[in-house]
Protein backbone atom coordinates (compact mmCIF):
# COMPACT_ATOMS: atom_id res chain seq x y z
CA UNK A 1 0.00 0.00 0.00
CA UNK A 2 1.14 3.47 -0.51
CA UNK A 3 -0.22 6.63 -0.04
CA UNK A 4 -2.01 8.43 -3.06
CA UNK A 5 -4.53 11.70 -3.73
CA UNK A 6 -8.08 10.78 -2.74
CA UNK A 7 -10.26 13.77 -3.82
CA UNK A 8 -13.31 13.32 -5.09
CA UNK A 9 -14.17 13.88 -8.22
CA UNK A 10 -17.83 14.51 -9.97
CA UNK A 11 -19.87 11.52 -8.35
CA UNK A 12 -17.25 8.49 -7.40
CA UNK A 13 -14.96 7.96 -4.48
CA UNK A 14 -12.59 10.23 -2.63
CA UNK A 15 -12.81 12.79 0.26
CA UNK A 16 -14.96 15.67 0.27
CA UNK A 17 -13.45 18.59 2.60
CA UNK A 18 -15.87 21.41 4.03
CA UNK A 19 -14.42 23.54 6.66
CA UNK A 20 -13.05 21.26 9.19
CA UNK A 21 -15.27 18.40 8.35
CA UNK A 22 -14.16 15.64 6.17
CA UNK A 23 -16.73 12.84 4.37
CA UNK A 24 -14.74 9.84 2.85
CA UNK A 25 -16.90 8.89 -0.35
CA UNK A 26 -15.72 4.87 -0.77
CA UNK A 27 -16.84 2.43 -3.65
CA UNK A 28 -16.72 -1.48 -3.29
CA UNK A 29 -13.85 -2.09 -5.86
CA UNK A 30 -12.60 1.61 -7.02
CA UNK A 31 -10.24 4.15 -5.83
CA UNK A 32 -9.99 3.52 -1.72
CA UNK A 33 -10.76 0.26 -1.32
CA UNK A 34 -7.65 -1.95 -1.27
CA UNK A 35 -9.48 -5.09 -2.13
CA UNK A 36 -9.93 -3.38 -5.44
CA UNK A 37 -12.10 -5.67 -6.85
CA UNK A 38 -15.83 -5.57 -6.43
CA UNK A 39 -16.92 -8.68 -3.66
CA UNK A 40 -19.52 -6.92 -1.59
CA UNK A 41 -16.67 -5.78 1.41
CA UNK A 42 -14.71 -1.73 1.24
CA UNK A 43 -10.84 -2.54 3.37
CA UNK A 44 -9.19 0.81 4.20
CA UNK A 45 -6.65 0.92 6.77
CA UNK A 46 -5.60 4.45 5.78
CA UNK A 47 -5.96 7.76 6.94
CA UNK A 48 -5.59 11.30 6.25
CA UNK A 49 -2.04 12.42 5.87
CA UNK A 50 -0.52 15.74 4.77
CA UNK A 51 3.19 15.88 2.52
CA UNK A 52 5.75 16.53 4.88
CA UNK A 53 8.85 19.41 4.64
CA UNK A 54 11.90 17.97 5.27
CA UNK A 55 13.16 19.05 9.43
CA UNK A 56 16.04 21.10 9.64
CA UNK A 57 18.81 19.53 11.34
CA UNK A 58 22.38 20.27 12.49
CA UNK A 59 25.49 19.65 10.29
CA UNK A 60 28.20 18.03 12.42
CA UNK A 61 29.53 20.95 12.94
CA UNK A 62 27.24 22.57 14.79
CA UNK A 63 25.99 19.33 16.83
CA UNK A 64 30.24 19.46 17.97
CA UNK A 65 29.26 23.03 18.80
CA UNK A 66 26.08 22.21 20.74
CA UNK A 67 27.42 19.41 22.79
CA UNK A 68 30.20 22.04 23.84
CA UNK A 69 27.61 24.52 24.71
CA UNK A 70 25.48 21.98 26.76
CA UNK A 71 28.82 20.21 28.43
CA UNK A 72 29.85 24.18 29.77
CA UNK A 73 26.54 25.37 30.58
CA UNK A 74 26.07 22.07 32.87
CA UNK A 75 29.60 22.17 34.41
CA UNK A 76 28.57 26.31 35.35
CA UNK A 77 25.32 24.65 36.94
CA UNK A 78 27.15 22.13 38.83
CA UNK A 79 30.01 24.49 39.86
CA UNK A 80 27.35 26.72 41.37
CA UNK A 81 25.46 24.27 43.46
CA UNK A 82 29.03 23.50 45.11
CA UNK A 83 29.84 26.88 45.80
CA UNK A 84 26.38 27.56 47.59
CA UNK A 85 26.78 24.41 49.50
CA UNK A 86 29.94 25.40 51.14
CA UNK A 87 28.48 29.12 52.20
Amino acid sequence: MHPYEFMREEDGPGAEINGNTIILHFIDGQKGDDGLIAEGTIVDDGGPAVAAESIPALSKVGMIALIIFLSISASLMIRRKRIREFE
